[in-house]
Protein backbone atom coordinates (compact mmCIF):
# COMPACT_ATOMS: atom_id res chain seq x y z
CA UNK A 1 0.00 0.00 0.00
CA UNK A 2 1.29 3.49 -0.75
CA UNK A 3 0.01 6.86 0.36
CA UNK A 4 1.21 9.53 -2.04
CA UNK A 5 -0.72 12.68 -1.23
CA UNK A 6 -0.60 14.63 2.01
CA UNK A 7 -1.07 18.05 3.51
CA UNK A 8 2.00 18.22 5.75
CA UNK A 9 3.81 16.62 8.65
CA UNK A 10 6.41 17.11 11.34
CA UNK A 11 9.66 15.39 12.29
CA UNK A 12 10.43 15.20 16.01
CA UNK A 13 13.40 14.18 18.09
CA UNK A 14 12.69 12.74 21.54
CA UNK A 15 15.19 14.35 23.88
CA UNK A 16 14.00 13.33 27.36
CA UNK A 17 12.25 10.28 28.86
CA UNK A 18 10.37 10.98 32.10
CA UNK A 19 8.77 8.43 34.41
CA UNK A 20 5.03 8.62 35.09
CA UNK A 21 3.24 6.63 37.79
CA UNK A 22 -0.46 5.74 38.03
CA UNK A 23 -1.34 8.31 35.39
CA UNK A 24 -5.09 8.87 34.93
CA UNK A 25 -6.77 8.02 31.61
CA UNK A 26 -9.86 9.16 29.74
CA UNK A 27 -12.11 6.67 27.94
CA UNK A 28 -13.12 6.80 24.30
CA UNK A 29 -15.01 4.48 21.96
CA UNK A 30 -14.23 0.78 21.78
CA UNK A 31 -12.71 0.40 25.26
CA UNK A 32 -9.75 2.59 24.28
CA UNK A 33 -8.29 4.73 27.04
CA UNK A 34 -5.87 7.64 26.62
CA UNK A 35 -3.52 9.23 29.13
CA UNK A 36 -5.39 12.37 30.17
CA UNK A 37 -2.43 14.75 30.48
CA UNK A 38 -1.67 15.93 26.92
CA UNK A 39 2.03 16.48 27.67
CA UNK A 40 2.42 12.79 28.60
CA UNK A 41 0.63 11.18 25.65
CA UNK A 42 3.72 10.28 23.59
CA UNK A 43 5.00 7.30 25.54
CA UNK A 44 8.53 5.91 25.58
CA UNK A 45 8.44 2.43 23.95
CA UNK A 46 11.82 1.65 25.54
CA UNK A 47 10.12 1.61 28.96
CA UNK A 48 7.55 -1.20 29.18
CA UNK A 49 4.24 0.35 30.35
CA UNK A 50 1.88 -1.37 32.74
CA UNK A 51 -1.62 -0.90 34.11
CA UNK A 52 -3.09 -1.04 37.56
CA UNK A 53 -3.80 -4.61 38.72
CA UNK A 54 -7.55 -4.51 38.00
CA UNK A 55 -7.11 -3.36 34.40
CA UNK A 56 -4.03 -5.44 33.53
CA UNK A 57 -5.99 -8.66 32.98
CA UNK A 58 -8.15 -6.84 30.37
CA UNK A 59 -5.25 -5.68 28.16
CA UNK A 60 -6.18 -6.30 24.50
CA UNK A 61 -2.88 -7.34 22.90
CA UNK A 62 -4.39 -7.38 19.40
CA UNK A 63 -4.54 -3.56 19.43
CA UNK A 64 -1.64 -1.53 17.96
CA UNK A 65 1.65 -2.67 19.53
CA UNK A 66 0.64 -5.47 21.95
CA UNK A 67 -2.20 -3.36 23.31
CA UNK A 68 -0.46 0.04 23.34
CA UNK A 69 -0.45 3.01 20.97
CA UNK A 70 2.74 4.70 22.16
CA UNK A 71 2.36 7.73 19.88
CA UNK A 72 -0.93 8.84 21.44
CA UNK A 73 -0.74 7.36 24.93
CA UNK A 74 -3.60 4.93 24.27
CA UNK A 75 -4.37 1.42 25.49
CA UNK A 76 -7.28 -0.86 24.60
CA UNK A 77 -8.95 -3.25 27.02
CA UNK A 78 -11.32 -6.15 26.48
CA UNK A 79 -13.63 -4.94 29.24
CA UNK A 80 -14.72 -1.62 30.70
CA UNK A 81 -12.70 -0.40 33.69
CA UNK A 82 -10.80 2.70 34.84
CA UNK A 83 -7.11 2.05 34.12
CA UNK A 84 -4.10 4.02 35.30
CA UNK A 85 -0.82 3.88 33.40
CA UNK A 86 2.71 3.56 34.74
CA UNK A 87 5.62 3.97 32.35
CA UNK A 88 7.45 6.90 30.77
CA UNK A 89 6.67 9.70 28.35
CA UNK A 90 8.86 11.55 25.85
CA UNK A 91 9.58 15.26 25.57
CA UNK A 92 9.56 16.14 21.88
CA UNK A 93 11.60 18.70 19.96
CA UNK A 94 10.44 19.67 16.46
CA UNK A 95 13.27 19.21 13.96
CA UNK A 96 11.57 19.94 10.66
CA UNK A 97 8.30 20.46 8.82
CA UNK A 98 7.34 18.08 6.02
CA UNK A 99 6.35 19.48 2.63
CA UNK A 100 5.27 16.18 1.05
CA UNK A 101 5.56 12.48 1.84
CA UNK A 102 5.05 8.95 0.54
CA UNK A 103 4.54 6.02 2.90
CA UNK A 104 4.99 2.43 1.73
CA UNK A 105 3.96 -0.53 3.91
CA UNK A 106 4.42 -4.23 3.19
CA UNK A 107 3.65 -7.54 4.89
CA UNK A 108 6.09 -10.41 4.38
CA UNK A 109 4.88 -13.97 3.90
CA UNK A 110 6.68 -17.25 4.60
CA UNK A 111 6.04 -20.40 2.63
CA UNK A 112 4.41 -23.13 4.71
CA UNK A 113 3.56 -25.61 1.96
CA UNK A 114 3.15 -29.20 3.14
CA UNK A 115 4.97 -31.88 1.20
CA UNK A 116 2.73 -33.17 -1.57
CA UNK A 117 0.54 -30.05 -1.90
CA UNK A 118 -0.31 -29.02 -5.45
CA UNK A 119 -0.32 -25.31 -4.63
CA UNK A 120 2.09 -23.35 -2.49
CA UNK A 121 0.79 -22.08 0.86
CA UNK A 122 2.00 -18.91 2.57
CA UNK A 123 1.56 -17.48 6.07
CA UNK A 124 1.77 -13.72 6.73
CA UNK A 125 4.55 -12.81 9.14
CA UNK A 126 6.21 -9.49 9.99
CA UNK A 127 5.29 -6.10 8.53
CA UNK A 128 7.63 -3.29 7.52
CA UNK A 129 7.48 0.22 6.13
CA UNK A 130 9.58 2.91 4.51
CA UNK A 131 8.91 6.62 4.31
CA UNK A 132 10.07 9.22 1.79
CA UNK A 133 9.60 12.86 2.71
CA UNK A 134 10.50 16.28 1.37
CA UNK A 135 11.22 19.19 3.67
CA UNK A 136 12.45 22.75 3.31
CA UNK A 137 16.23 22.83 3.62
CA UNK A 138 16.67 25.66 6.12
CA UNK A 139 18.79 24.55 9.08
CA UNK A 140 21.68 22.40 10.29
CA UNK A 141 20.04 20.99 13.46
CA UNK A 142 18.25 18.26 11.53
CA UNK A 143 21.53 17.19 9.94
CA UNK A 144 23.23 16.94 13.34
CA UNK A 145 20.59 14.48 14.57
CA UNK A 146 20.41 12.21 11.55
CA UNK A 147 24.20 12.20 11.15
CA UNK A 148 24.41 10.87 14.72
CA UNK A 149 22.03 8.01 13.88
CA UNK A 150 19.29 9.22 16.23
CA UNK A 151 15.82 7.77 15.88
CA UNK A 152 13.18 10.31 14.89
CA UNK A 153 9.40 10.30 15.33
CA UNK A 154 7.28 11.50 12.41
CA UNK A 155 3.70 12.75 12.33
CA UNK A 156 2.11 12.73 8.87
CA UNK A 157 -1.15 14.47 7.93
CA UNK A 158 -3.49 13.27 5.15
CA UNK A 159 -5.92 16.11 5.85
CA UNK A 160 -6.86 18.31 8.78
CA UNK A 161 -7.97 15.33 10.90
CA UNK A 162 -6.35 12.02 9.91
CA UNK A 163 -2.83 10.75 9.32
CA UNK A 164 -0.07 8.50 10.66
CA UNK A 165 2.48 8.33 13.46
CA UNK A 166 5.72 6.41 12.89
CA UNK A 167 9.36 6.31 13.97
CA UNK A 168 12.57 5.27 12.32
CA UNK A 169 16.07 6.05 11.10
CA UNK A 170 17.18 8.15 8.15
CA UNK A 171 18.84 5.95 5.51
CA UNK A 172 19.34 8.51 2.74
CA UNK A 173 18.93 12.21 2.09
CA UNK A 174 19.74 14.69 -0.66
CA UNK A 175 19.23 18.45 -0.85
CA UNK A 176 18.05 19.99 -4.13
CA UNK A 177 18.97 23.58 -4.93
CA UNK A 178 18.40 25.73 -7.99
CA UNK A 179 18.62 29.42 -8.83
CA UNK A 180 15.39 31.20 -7.96
CA UNK A 181 13.86 28.11 -6.32
CA UNK A 182 13.14 27.14 -2.70
CA UNK A 183 15.77 24.76 -1.35
CA UNK A 184 14.35 21.38 -0.32
CA UNK A 185 15.62 18.02 0.82
CA UNK A 186 14.44 14.49 0.01
CA UNK A 187 14.82 12.06 2.91
CA UNK A 188 14.19 8.30 3.14
CA UNK A 189 13.56 6.60 6.47
CA UNK A 190 13.49 2.93 7.39
CA UNK A 191 10.63 2.77 9.85
CA UNK A 192 11.07 0.95 13.14
CA UNK A 193 8.11 -0.78 14.80
CA UNK A 194 4.45 -0.06 14.20
CA UNK A 195 2.85 2.59 12.00
CA UNK A 196 -0.16 4.00 13.83
CA UNK A 197 -3.11 5.69 12.13
CA UNK A 198 -4.93 8.54 13.89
Amino acid sequence: MAINKATSGFIYFHSTSTTMTAEATTSSAGNVYQVTAAAKQIMDPAVAPTLNATALSYLDKTYADAGWNYYEGKVRLTGATSPTVTGAYLTMTTLASVVSWSLGMAKNAAETTALGNTWKVYTPIEEGATLTINRFYADTEFWSHINSGNEVIVQLWEDAVTGFWCKGYVTSFGPTMAVGQVDNEAITLQLNGTVSRF
